[in-house]
């Protein structure tokens, strides 16, 4: 009694197991998986199901030996309940090829040993005991109970032989059957494919209007700055990068608002004790009033720049940030036109800032300059030659050379600026025509000379240009040179004109004078210092902004250090130098550069902010590294820029921020 329970129990859970082992192969036959993956994965599934009716059997034929026949018979019947995928299915044969189960009726307890592979012309049964056991599945063709006798339909099958009872059991599945399922997926992916491509470009879509809207009402906002309206606001309200670039821009015009109210309080409230005292002292003192008068007026102007020069500098690092990440994103999506078509915008708005804060710069003496050589006719001829097509017929020009060979070291272009902002100007004081007069001659300053402040002893090119116009007001005299100062009507000037003139000119270590000729008319005289002869043959040459990035840049495998506090621009600096084949080391600040620098000794270069946390800036850092490796690349970089100083040999090459991944790989070349 007891062995039938244990026997009893061994075959209910024969077939439990038996019954997992279909579950299972139904399973993997019902995953849609692609092409050669699902029928691979279906093919498994087959092998699967018959090794566990295989090691089922095996099992059954060594514990149920004394009920044999009982156990065959009812094997039998599980194997005939068998269903493999839709339509495979198990059968059995024995060692002399009599089919002892088969769903085929027709081939049901008949000898096989005669059916044929239409395929290869060779006995089914031989082939098939040919691969027992090997692992190996056998292919042949055979008809379909939809297509009778039509024997052109490709099945697969895999064969385990019992020694023990001379049984074959064989599994049988159509080769389409287990393909259809991954043609099934293959069309589904593509559907959902399609979804996911048009969902990917409404979100571009949406991101791109998410970016380029403040961008284009902070430009907004920047033109009725320039025009002088400092009461404006974004209004933007983000956590995000654009939201920070608006909190700062107007963080930026509120604090100029307020300290240029504050400063013209004070200036007023100066110039009315000086006015006070002018009139108890008369005219003993006339000469001391006016000196007071102008100091007033340079701390002012000083006051603005510094101002100016601090907030350009900020709004640079955050334009860095904004137009790197643009530039890379147009970069990584080339071929994504309608993502580019929102994303030059942007771009083209990052710069039209970056160009205000340059003016800012500019009348701050911190914009970057590129100083050469400059013979001073040549460059007048060109830029008079270049304006002829832009003034009238009725003004005419006049230029007095005293001397033909004169040279400075400036910035060609700002100067050629500066000249053109000037005689521009000239043009427009005098609408129903006149003269203007460019006299250019050399000036040796051995006493005391006043301009905007007073003039160093030395040799200058003096450049005084003069006008038939009406001249300027008192106010104008006063207030020439400060940002968003203008005489002219609201859409004719931005009043960034003559501050850009008086910045440039100071930063490169000039002097300016505007006055009032007898005759009527104004009068503004620059001077700029002469270049000695060592200093000529010192000076650098210009760097041009046409070098392109290629493959073979040299730099593969060479460490180079990155020394910029701000973690943003850092990033976007470092991906930059990687591009061109770098490996970056990277530092927060001055003090852990310097360990950096003694600690490494095969240093390529090194790119550093000017300004920074810690007890050394970028030219001492610069220093530092040139001592240990003379032979190393370093790039300085930085928002602004002080007084452009004399050339140098071991002078670093210096780059204003925001700049491009171009003008960074050409420095470091």
């Amino acid at each position: 009694m007891f062995l039938q329970q244990k026997l009893s129990r061994t075959f209910f859970s024969a077939i439990t197991s038996i019954l997992l082992v279909l579950l299972i192969g139904i399973y993997w036959y019902s995953v849609p998986l692609i092409n050669k993956e699902v029928y691979k994965i279906e093919k498994n599934a087959s092998r699967l199901v018959l090794n566990n009716v295989f090691e089922l059997a095996s099992t059954m034929q060594l514990n149920l030996k004394p009920q044999k026949e009982e156990v065959v018979h009812r094997l039998r019947q599980i194997i005939k309940n068998s269903v493999i995928a839709k339509t495979g299915y198990l059968f059995i044969f024995d060692e002399q090829g009599n089919m002892l189960h088969h769903p085929n009726p027709n081939i049901n307890g008949t000898n096989a040993l005669q059916l044929k592979d239409p395929k290869t012309g060779k006995p089914i049964l031989q082939e098939l005991i040919a691969v027992a056991d090997t692992g190996k599945e056998l292919e042949y063709l055979w008809d379909k109970p939809s297509d009778a006798n039509n024997y052109s339909y490709s099945k697969l099958s895999l064969v385990r032989h019992l020694p023990e009872l001379g049984w074959y059991i064989c599994s049988s599945v159509y080769i389409d059957e287990l393909q259809s399922s991954g043609k099934l997926l293959s069309q589904r992916i593509l559907t959902m494919g399609f979804i996911t491509f048009m969902c990917a470009i409404f979100l571009a879509l949406i991101f791109s209007y998410w970016v380029t809207k403040p961008i284009n009402t902070l430009a907004l906002i920047a033109r009725k700055v320039s025009q002088g309206d400092l009461t404006v606001t974004s209004g933007i309200s983000r956590t995000d990068e654009l939201g920070i670039l608006g909190k700062a821009f107007d963080d930026m015009v509120e604090q100029m608002r307020e300290n240029i109210e504050m400063l013209d309080l004070k200036v007023a409230s100066r110039t009315q004790t000086l006015a006070t005292t002018n009139a108890q002292l008369q005219q003993a003192l006339s000469e001391s009033q006016q000196a007071q008068q102008q100091l007033a007026q340079v701390q002012h102007i000083n006051a603005v720049g510094q101002l100016a020069g601090g907030l350009a500098h900020d709004f640079n690092n955050i334009l860095t940030i904004i137009l790197g990440n643009l530039l890379a994103a147009q970069q990584d999506n080339e071929n994504n036109r309608p993502l580019l078509l929102r994303l030059l915008p942007a771009i083209k708005a990052s710069r039209k800032g970056s160009d205000i804060t340059n003016r800012l710069l500019a009348f701050s003496r911190r914009q970057y300059l590129v100083p050469c050589r400059v013979n001073i006719k040549a460059l007048i001829d060109e830029t008079i030659e270049l304006l002829k097509g832009s003034l009238p017929s009725k003004i005419t020009i006049n230029i007095d050379y005293s001397c033909d060979n004169l040279q400075v070291y400036v910035d060609a272009n700002q100067l050629e600026n500066c000249l053109i902002n000037l005689v521009l100007n000239a043009k427009d004081a005098m609408p129903n025509g006149g003269i203007i007069t460019i006299i250019v001659n050399k000036r040796v300053v051995n006493e005391f000379l006043q301009f905007d402040e007073e003039v160093t002893f030395g040799d200058y090119l003096d450049v005084t240009i003069t006008d038939d116009g009406n001249g300027f007001s008192e106010q104008a005299i006063n207030k020439a040179f400060e940002p968003f100062f203008t005489t002219k009507d609201t859409h004719q000037g931005s009043g960034l004109g003559l501050s850009m003139v008086f910045g440039f000119i100071k930063q490169s270590q000039g002097y300016i004078r505007i006055a009032n000729q007898q005759n009527g008319g104004a009068k503004i005289s620059l001077l700029l210092p002469l270049l000695t002869y060592e200093e000529e043959n010192n000076s650098k040459a210009i760097l041009h902004d046409d070098t392109r990035i290629t493959k073979e840049t040299g730099f593969s495998n060479k460490l180079i250090l990155l020394v910029e506090d701000d973690h943003d621009v850092r990033a976007i600096i470092r991906e930059q130098l990687i591009s061109f084949g770098l490996n970056v080391i990277e530092a927060n600040d001055s003090d852990e550069a310097e360990q950096l620098i003694d600690t490494i000794n095969d240093l390529y270069g090194m790119v550093s902010d000017i300004s920074m946390p810690g007890n050394k800036d970028g030219f001492e850092l610069a220093t530092l590294l040139k001592s240990r490796s003379p032979n190393c690349k370093i790039v300085l970089m930085s928002g602004y820029f002080q007084q452009q100083q004399k050339p140098n040999k071991d002078t670093p090459i210096l780059l204003k921020k925001p700049f491009v991944a171009s003008k960074l790989f050409q420095a470091l070349q």
